[in-house]
């Protein structure tokens, strides 16, 4: 059986969690405490979620993870689509989950008092159970300093707030408008894409402010949330309806070329001008933040797996993302 050592507060690791409950490979969930810090030591990057394997060893890549589990599922559990426009569209939401939507989540988690009291607390209380109140204020304290201050680096301090509460009210309008009329993005049955906004909505359901305007905007996609949880039990097929016709995939579509893509490009473009920091315009206004060598990759693998569709598909996806898009997935 496999171990997956991740974190309640971790998006990633509630994101894996969920995809092998659907995937229903055989896992135990151990909840990290001090008592398994040997594991980070065996690890680089020393970040969850890890799976350990029956053999000893350990990888903690959601997106490679989850792809090699779905690649060895039976068909009727696997995590992507099999038509082209969808599998591509598949890929590209759950990429902008992980990489985006993770900003919006840092940032509510670590702008109001009220959620940077109530969550260093609960997630330093989740590894020091057991060993007292003071050690979970003492360590409270010091992670809460810690990641306020890494707000610049991950691109969602004040300067990008609007940006990102916009982002959150799109999808929250488009994830609450599809989830009376059918389970999941891409049909009865979750896919990596689901799985992948899942992750950070799970923190954003949580955490109070988020939580609180959640509830009020999209009540019913907070309920979506715990169903997604655990999908073992269920059963589900792809929709019948191109994904590229579909109102709720377009829309997710179009956000993400809109808000991501270009995002990437301008961080690959500092990257390869030897800069320290990337600026785009994005919503409005314009985000500078950081350059991430990781996103890098993310957009590779996007470009690749747009390289690989034929140009029927190829002529599709343009009429959902617009040119802009398509330039940059070309590049």
């Amino acid at each position: 059986m496999l171990k997956l050592y991740g974190a309640l507060a971790s998006p990633y690791s509630m994101k894996v969690r969920a995809a092998l409950r659907w995937l229903r490979v055989p896992h135990g969930w151990v909840q990290m405490g001090l008592e398994h810090g040997e594991v980070l030591t065996r690890i680089k990057p020393a970040v969850i979620p890890i799976v350990e394997f029956p053999d000893g060893s350990l990888a903690n890549d959601s997106t490679p993870l989850l792809i090699r589990f779905s690649a060895e599922a039976p068909a009727g559990r696997a995590l992507l689509p099999e038509e082209p426009v969808a599998r591509f569209l598949c890929l590209l939401i759950e990429d902008f989950a992980d990489e985006w939507m993770t900003k919006v989540m840092f940032h509510y988690r670590w702008t109001a008092e009220i959620d940077q009291r109530v969550m260093s607390e609960a997630i330093v209380y989740d590894r020091v159970r057991g060993h007292g109140r003071a050690a979970v204020e003492a360590g409270a304290a010091q992670f809460r300093e810690r990641q306020v201050g890494r707000m610049h680096l991950v691109g969602c301090g004040a300067e990008q707030a609007p940006q990102l509460a916009t982002t959150y009210g799109r999808v929250m309008e488009i994830m609450e408008a599809m989830v009376p009329d059918r389970g999941f993005l891409f049909g009865s049955r979750p896919s990596l894409a689901d799985f992948g906004l899942f992750g950070q909505l799970s923190q954003l359901g949580i955490d109070p402010t988020p939580a609180a305007r959640m509830r009020h905007e999209a009540p019913l996609l907070w309920r979506w949330l715990m169903i997604v949880d655990d999908t073992s039990g269920l059963d589900g097929d792809w929709m019948a309806t191109p994904a590229d016709e579909d109102p709720a995939v377009t829309a997710l579509a179009r956000l993400v070329a809109e808000v991501y893509l270009p995002f990437l490009a301008a961080n690959a473009r500092a990257i390869a001008a030897g800069e320290e920091d990337l600026s785009v315009h994005i919503l409005g206004s314009e985000h500078r933040q950081p350059v991430f060598k990781y996103q890098v990759k993310c957009l590779a693998a996007l470009r690749g797996a747009f390289a690989a569709l034929d140009t029927a598909s190829r002529n599709r996806l343009a009429r959902v993302l617009g040119e802009g898009a398509i330039a940059i997935l070309a590049d």
